[in-house]
């Protein structure tokens, strides 16, 4: 970068110079590619987009993260901690102390994240997540115990590749509590503060290893999607009166729990043009015998599933009813891409989640492979039978395993088949 001349007394100055070497006048900052004046905290041209240098030649610094405004929040902050770690401690090299919790806690914060949730920090042997904050979700202390019940399930994936390199295995103490924080910055660092994370600490610690153990507010928030053991009150450290809690054992179901409506709705009111649209819809599938493709499309709480409802209702009042099949994507998890077409077969061909694999398998494909019966058979195509398991397999349903080589299909070529 070349020297800069001062505006007062034109000598000419260094690179990098803030300041005239002769009389002291500011210089003004300029590109170093098309001269044009540069804001202080400029680190691109906002004239031609070059790179800046800052003062003394060196790179300008970049901005500091912002930190989200300081706030009171609704969060479920849970705590894990791997049990048996000073005992494993004791008895093995550090190096492969260090391998071990490093794989577990690594494990353990991609359930938080599959679920929604953040990683506050590590603490030596301990996780400490939040749900709720920075980003919250209306179904949070749910996701908090999916994700809690999921790292029991991860541990004994963790412990079996840690018995077999080591020798050595943790269990794992799960806490949950539910509550008002204050979100904020503490240091540089974004973090919440308050009684409800103490608490979710404390439950963590009076939890017997392999459990997880939730506060009151967490169990009435979740307890229709998950299955409960109360353990009665716990005399927590710190806490003048005893807290309640419970265990959560299993999840009622494997997906998230629905919102139930309202038992007295009121009327719907400012929406006649949209649900005559959706009825004419149907009366034209109807009349022509083909799909129809309808996209409602709305900010959340403007009255989409309400929509939905009341033309189920007007349809359910038709003679003859049509069948009604309901589908729902899943806010989080991997592997379910096609879910919603899962839920609407499984209602269609009457499979429950109690079903084991061959009776889901039998009930599906007898359906399919009677559907799929009707329709042309492709030159070289494959055979109903065929199809319903290639379709199974895809939406996570027991199927039997392929007959030979010449029946396996990569991942591509599965997909391919599929849509087709």
């Amino acid at each position: 970068m070349a020297g800069q001349p001062c505006s007062r007394c034109s000598t000419e100055n260094p690179a990098g110079a803030r300041f005239c070497m002769a009389c002291g006048n500011p210089l003004e900052r300029r590109c170093a590619a098309c001269s044009e004046p540069l804001p202080d905290a400029a680190r691109f041209c906002p004239a031609c987009g070059t790179e800046q240098e800052g003062p003394g030649g060196a790179p300008a610094p970049a901005p500091a993260p912002a930190v989200p405004a300081e706030e009171r929040r609704q969060v479920t902050v849970l705590f894990a901690d791997l049990s048996g770690y000073t005992s494993v401690a004791e008895r093995m090299d550090p190096e492969s102390v260090k391998t071990m919790v490093e794989r577990a806690l690594r494990r353990l914060g991609a359930e938080v994240e599959k679920y929604g949730g953040t990683v506050d920090k590590y603490i030596g042997d301990n996780v400490m997540a939040l749900f709720g904050a920075p980003v919250a979700h209306e179904d949070d202390a749910e996701r908090a115990v999916r994700a809690a019940l999921g790292m029991q399930a991860a541990m004994a994936e963790v412990n079996a590749d840690s018995e077999r390199e080591y020798g050595a295995s943790f269990a794992l103490r799960v806490g949950l509590n539910t509550g008002e924080v204050l979100a904020g910055a503490v240091g540089d660092a974004y973090t919440v503060t308050g009684d409800t994370v103490n608490v979710a600490a404390r439950l963590q610690a009076a939890g017997r290893p392999g459990a997880v153990t939730v506060g009151e507010r967490t169990y009435r928030a979740t307890r229709e999607a998950v299955r409960y053991e109360e353990i009665g009150p716990l005399e927590l450290k710190g806490k003048s009166e005893p807290v309640p809690a419970w265990e959560a054992t299993a999840l009622l179901a494997a997906q998230p729990a629905r919102r139930a409506p309202s038992r007295r709705e009121t009327p719907l009111v400012g929406r006649d043009d949209e649900l005559g649209e959706l009825e004419g819809a149907y009366a034209r599938v109807v009349r022509d015998r083909t799909p129809h493709l309808v996209t409602v499309v709305g900010q959340a709480g403007v009255g989409k599933s309400r929509l939905a409802r009341e033309l189920a209702a007007s349809l359910d009042r038709r003679d003859p009813a049509p069948a009604l099949r309901e589908g729902r994507c899943l806010p989080y998890g991997s592997g379910i891409v096609y879910w919603p077409l899962t839920e609407v077969l499984r209602a269609e061909c009457q499979v429950s989640d109690g079903d084991d694999a061959d009776v889901a398998w039998g009930k599906l494909s007898a359906h399919l492979v009677e559907l799929l019966g009707h329709a042309p058979d492709e030159p070289g195509g494959d055979t109903a039978e065929r199809k319903a398991a290639l379709i199974a397999r895809l939406l996570g349903i027991g199927a039997p395993p392929p007959e030979g080589p010449g029946e396996a299909q990569d991942p591509q070529r599965a997909r391919e088949s599929f849509f087709s």
